[in-house]
């Protein structure tokens, strides 16, 4: 098995928090779809990281258990902002993707 490993840029946590918190405004689907989002913005447009990278995350998010969106985004803040990012910067932000994947969820129930 062979494991490449890629640095990834750091960032800043505002650009983090600024990005979640506009991924769950205007972010509208559920975990899949939020995370197929994240994965044009963050690779193709930003370049954030690495299509590798961002399968990878997936993969390890799938594999865990909650919603994947949520895991996904703080995985990302912790490659992006280090151990202190995870937290303080996925957490509070991500709730605002939770919400609008149950909104979506509860309207497709009607």
């Amino acid at each position: 098995m062979t494991t490449t490993t890629t640095s990834t840029e750091r960032g800043r946590m505002d650009e983090m928090v600024r990005y979640l918190l506009r991924l769950g405004f205007l972010g509208f689907g559920g975990p899949v779809a939020l995370v197929g989002q994240m994965e044009r913005e963050l690779v193709d447009d930003k370049k954030w990281l690495t299509k590798e990278q961002m399968r990878e995350t997936i993969a390890i998010c799938q594999s865990l258990p909650g919603p994947l969106a949520i895991q996904v985004g703080i995985f990302i803040a912790y490659l992006r902002c280090g151990f202190w990012g995870r937290g303080p910067v996925a957490g509070p932000s991500s709730c605002r993707t939770s919400s609008s994947s149950r909104r979506s969820a509860h309207s497709l129930s009607i």
